[in-house]
């Protein structure tokens, strides 16, 4: 299928010049022209310049006010990148709206979130000491995994990696009403954390999963429950969750999202019971080479793969394959 030019629409503020021009060489190697426009800021003036002609494929980011892009674009748009995890800036009526296919990225960084969600597990159940010299006692007080029920909430890409670290480990169940298999939890939401130990959020955010954990059930999970959420901060009623952990000094919670971003330090003051980092858990050193690799994997595959091809290699990241009734999951 023909392309002309690329246009990144956005970019997040980690990404500075030398990416857009490791960007714009990726697009000259494919023989597209390349355009960086800052749409959230500056706007898009049409027409564009002769040369860059349509069609167009273009990148978003979640900032991009997408509903806001010029019709005359999208009427010229042949693909549309969303290399980011979360998509809450797509709405799923524009998505229906659209005839060209829209691919997210949730597999850039799948691999860094599971990571930060499985390095802070095994940190918080296997901690221990140095010891500068040989301890006759030997003994190390700790509760094993294999005695713990771990509930993992939504089985994407990322829900899917650490079920597979921890299931040789540890009794792990899924919860997503989305998806059906024998290892997804079929009862009510309130019936399975009161069997959880340990509750990990891996679900995208759509309306009816907002504040899906708040004061009416989270009191149903253990004392000593240990929450970790790098998903989506309004998944949880946040007032509610530091609620909890005051009243339940031997639970825990690692957060990296928040409801309102960035977090402000005094919204966690005299909790100690809670570790936060600052939406970093996909971050990694190579994190812009990932970024290039996926968009010129796709752009390649789209401009020489048959359109079946395309959208049956791709059909786990079209975001069209995630509309659900009139929701995006």
């Amino acid at each position: 299928m023909i392309i002309n030019t690329l246009i990144r629409l956005d970019a997040s503020p980690y990404q500075k010049s030398p990416f857009f021009l490791q960007e714009k060489a990726m697009a000259r190697k494919l023989g597209l022209n390349y355009l960086y426009c800052d749409f959230r800021n500056r706007g898009l003036s049409w027409p564009l310049p002769d040369e860059y002609q349509g069609p167009f494929a273009l990148i978003s980011n979640p900032h991009t006010p997408c509903q806001k892009v010029p019709k005359e674009l999208l009427n010229e748009c042949a693909l549309w990148l969303h290399p980011n995890s979360g998509y809450d800036n797509l709405d799923a009526a524009w998505v229906n709206e659209q005839s060209f296919p829209i691919v997210v990225g949730q597999s850039i960084r799948a691999q860094g979130v599971s990571e930060y969600i499985l390095g802070h597990l095994f940190s918080h159940f296997a901690r221990h000491n140095h010891q500068s010299e040989w301890s006759k006692e030997r003994t190390w007080e700790r509760t094993l995994l294999a005695n713990k029920k771990v509930t993992i909430l939504g089985k994407g890409h990322v829900g899917k990696l650490v079920g597979s670290v921890l299931s040789p480990l540890c009794g792990v169940t899924y919860y997503d009403p989305y998806i059906k298999g024998d290892d997804i939890y079929k009862g009510q939401l309130k019936d399975l954390l009161s069997q959880t130990d340990v509750l990990i959020l891996c679900a995208s955010l759509n309306k009816n999963n907002i504040k899906m954990l708040n004061k009416d059930n989270l009191p149903l999970l253990p004392n000593d429950a240990l929450i970790i959420n790098s998903a989506r901060g309004e998944l949880i009623n946040q007032s509610d969750l530091l609620k909890f952990l005051k009243e339940r000094p031997k639970a825990f919670a690692y957060l990296d999202v928040f409801e309102n971003e960035p977090f402000q330090s005094k919204d966690f003051k005299g909790i100690s019971n809670i570790h936060c980092t600052s939406h970093i858990a996909g971050v990694t050193h190579d994190l812009e080479e990932r970024l290039l690799h996926f968009e010129e994997n796709v752009l390649n595959r789209f401009l020489n793969d048959p359109s079946d091809a395309f959208q049956y290699n791709f059909k786990h990241s079209l975001l069209h394959n995630r509309l659900i009734g009139e929701e995006l999951i």
